[in-house]
């Protein structure tokens, strides 16, 4: 059963998802690596503490561009079943800005089949949209002038963990709501419904080496979506020598490509840096993505 399990699980990952929107996707350039990010239930997953800092500037040199920005902290494993994490994102997507705060709780069970993990996120946020900002060919068209648009909203999503020796799995889903927005323009009101969400439906199965060699390597594969988004399948790897300095590559179908260099310094921060280059149809330049890990490990408790 167990053998058969993990097929299935790999059939899951390269179903996931049918249609949608490309350019403001939560896509990665090192996708594997941004699970804790995404994935509520890899809160406590491990012994290892995680202090993470992400950010992301997509279409370098383009005024407007997507850019991202994120600080997060998962509590490594406890005395109990249950993990612990928070996480801070700004999001700017030309005139558009949102801030939100996330908390996430997990509770991970060991079977004969390895260890699951089922987790919750609760999400506050605010979007800002100020479309006096936009550059008009008549500086004084009325239309635009003082137009503002800000809402805050709540939201929640769910995640699945499972691992086992070297294989793990990874699936995440949103809850998308309907959010009255209020646009103020002059002495018009109005109130748009709008739709937001803070987690792709993602969902992801890998194969992490164990051996104690000098080299390390991991493969992963996968698809995801967003919001009315289209789905794609991705598929990532990477090596590790003497746990010091690493190599990766990942291939998001009809997408982008990206390599990335990650550095270990003293065994406990983790300097990945990752280049991005677009291969759809709209023609657009690369992208930039920095992150920092900070590890804090711990004695292993029986759970």
């Amino acid at each position: 059963m167990e053998r058969h399990l993990k097929y299935i699980l790999l059939a899951i990952s390269w179903l996931v998802g049918t249609r949608g929107f490309a350019q403001q996707e939560y896509i990665s350039a090192v996708l594997p690596d941004q699970l804790s990010l995404v994935n509520p239930a890899r809160a406590g997953v491990d012994s290892v503490s995680r202090l993470q800092c992400a950010l992301r500037q997509q279409w370098v040199g383009v005024e407007g561009a997507p850019s991202r920005g994120i600080i997060s902290y998962r509590q490594g494993q406890t005395t109990s079943r249950f993990g612990f994490g928070i996480q801070a994102v700004q999001d700017r997507v030309g005139v558009f800005q949102r801030s939100a705060l996330s908390l996430d709780m997990a509770y991970h069970l060991r079977t004969g089949s390895g260890q699951w993990s089922v987790g919750f996120r609760l999400t506050a946020g605010r979007v800002h949209q100020n479309l006096s900002s936009l550059r008009m060919t008549d500086s004084g068209d009325p239309q635009f002038e003082g137009i503002q648009q800000r809402f805050n909203y709540l939201n929640q999503g769910f995640g699945l963990h499972w691992s086992h020796s070297r294989w793990k799995f990874d699936a995440v889903t949103p809850g998308i709501r309907q959010i009255s927005a209020r646009q103020l323009a002059g002495e018009n009101v109005v109130t748009p419904r709008i739709s937001t969400s803070d987690m792709p439906i993602l969902a992801s199965f890998g194969v992490h080496s164990i051996s104690d060699s000098k080299w390390q390597k991991a493969i992963s594969t996968g698809g995801f979506r967003d919001i009315s988004s289209e789905a794609f399948w991705f598929l990532a790897g990477s090596v590790k020598y003497q746990n010091v300095i690493g190599l990766g590559a990942q291939y998001v179908h009809g997408n982008s490509i990206a390599l990335h260099v990650t550095m270990t310094i003293n065994k406990q921060l983790d300097l990945v840096l990752a280049g991005e280059q677009s291969i759809s149809d709209i023609a657009v330049p690369g992208s930039a993505e920095l992150r920092l890990c900070w590890r804090i490990a711990r004695q292993t408790p029986k759970i």
